[in-house]
């Protein structure tokens, strides 16, 4: 993910909403903090990205399921859409960037 940038470089928006979906991906719900620490965020920017993803801005992505009153999240139909995009844009890009590098 990422674009292959390095360290030290700002991820776009995009790069970290993609890799809280990637974490939410797998199958098995998952917690804020394993979002938190999966995608490398503080508490205050994990809550404000899963607010946007699932409060449907411009669309739903990442579901809210609530077990024994803790919530967990993960990928809708949506979201793997928007990760199958999200890729298939960075394949694109790195492909771009190879040729300019000539």
């Amino acid at each position: 993910m990422g674009g292959g940038r390095g360290p030290g470089v700002n991820r776009s928006h995009d790069d970290i909403a993609a890799m809280i979906l990637e974490k939410c991906n797998h199958g098995k719900a998952v917690s804020r903090t394993q979002i938190m620490y999966g995608a490398n965020l503080s508490f205050k920017s994990m809550k404000k990205f899963v607010q946007l993803l699932t409060d449907g801005c411009p669309v739903k992505v990442l579901d809210a399921v609530v077990d024994n009153g803790h919530v967990f999240y993960k990928t809708n139909q949506n979201g793997r859409k928007y990760l199958a995009a999200y890729h298939e844009l960075q394949l694109i890009l790195n492909a771009s960037a190879q040729t300019i590098k000539v």
